[in-house]
């Protein structure tokens, strides 16, 4: 993202217990608040399709986003990640992102409602590994197709001081 003129100066874990309590300060029952959004969403989205427009709520963003950050609060599958950028010509931002750190959880509830599936990684080999990691159910086939690619496209790239782990904060 740096050729783009956005660099992460920090990056932060925070725990999503303390980010709730503010806002049950502020705003008291958290189901509440989140059936306020949701309406307002719908009035939002209504508004905008009468006019012709693309029915869209960031209210709704958020509104989503604080749900499943109440969904997953239990799960340990699930980091609350805080990251300030720095945008070129525009100073710092902040983003608060619910980052999925096993993919199990989410793909097994989507799984379990669907009779079958096709499933794909262009990077994740060997097979049983990939089966393993996204919890695809016992008996699944798995197989390692070429790429379609020409060689002669690829390129690899090494870079130094990419993070790896997030670190509390």
């Amino acid at each position: 993202m740096e050729e783009a003129g956005i660099s992460v100066e920090e990056e932060v874990l925070v725990d999503p217990e303390v980010f709730l309590d503010a806002l049950r300060d502020d705003y008291g029952d958290l189901l509440t608040l989140l059936e306020d959004m949701r309406e307002v969403c719908n009035r939002i989205k209504r508004g905008r399709l009468m006019e012709g427009m693309l029915p869209r709520s960031h209210i709704g963003s958020v509104g989503g986003f604080l749900q499943r950050l109440v969904e997953h609060l239990e799960t340990r599958s699930f980091a609350f990640v805080l990251s300030r950028y720095r945008v070129r010509g525009e100073g710092s931002s902040l983003k608060l992102e619910l980052v999925a750190l096993d993919p199990r959880e989410v793909l097994e509830t989507v799984l379990s409602k669907v009779h079958s599936s096709v499933s794909m990684s262009g990077t994740l080999e060997p097979i049983d590994c990939y089966k393993s990691i996204t919890g695809l159910p016992e008996g699944s086939i798995g197989k390692s197709l070429p790429s379609p690619f020409p060689r002669r496209t690829f390129c690899a790239f090494c870079v130094k001081g990419l993070q790896q782990a997030l670190r509390g904060g």
